[in-house]
């Protein structure tokens, strides 16, 4: 009988068993806050505005549209469109549509589907990169964690007509 045998508390009968979160689930957690603490000197360069509409995005040769979304996951309602890297330090400006009850697809702004200043991941630099964080905190509760560091932009000061002459 178990309470006759000797416990996990070192005595006869009694037994100690772990309620809190298994350690193996709290990962995403744990990464998500890694990267959050990784990002506390990071500076955001100056970025372009978002298209405020899916068509402006796709007329602006400043932005691709990244249509197999290998750049970031989002839901299947959502598409993103990402400015021109910027070529001194890989910073683009994520921007992301989805449906709107008219039918066309809008600026989302914010947790968990919005785009925002995005790092392109370079191949050997140590750390979490954007997309692997905004999964790790957005499906493991802590979205708000990561618009902290990368905060939504919304369209304002966004023109067609500059789309020619660099970032505004």
């Amino acid at each position: 009988m178990i309470d006759q045998q000797n416990g996990t508390a070192s005595q006869t009968g009694m037994w100690f068993f772990r309620l809190d979160a298994n350690p193996v689930v709290d990962v995403p957690v744990k990464k998500c806050h890694d990267w959050y603490k990784q990002q506390v000197n990071v500076s955001i360069p100056r970025l372009p505005p978002c298209p405020c509409t899916f068509n402006q995005a796709t007329l602006d040769k400043r932005f691709f549209v990244d249509d197999s979304k290998t750049m970031a996951i989002r839901s299947n309602r959502t598409i993103c469109a990402y400015s021109a890297p910027l070529l001194t330090n890989h910073w683009v400006q994520q921007c992301c549509y989805t449906d709107s009850p008219g039918g066309a697809k809008v600026l989302v702004l914010g947790p968990p589907e919005g785009g925002g200043p995005f790092l392109v991941r370079r191949f050997g630099l140590p750390g979490i990169a954007d997309v692997q964080a905004h999964d790790y905190c957005c499906n493991s509760s802590l979205c708000a964690l990561y618009y902290r560091r990368r905060p939504s932009r919304n369209c304002s000061g966004f023109s067609l007509r500059h789309r020619g002459k660099g970032f505004c």
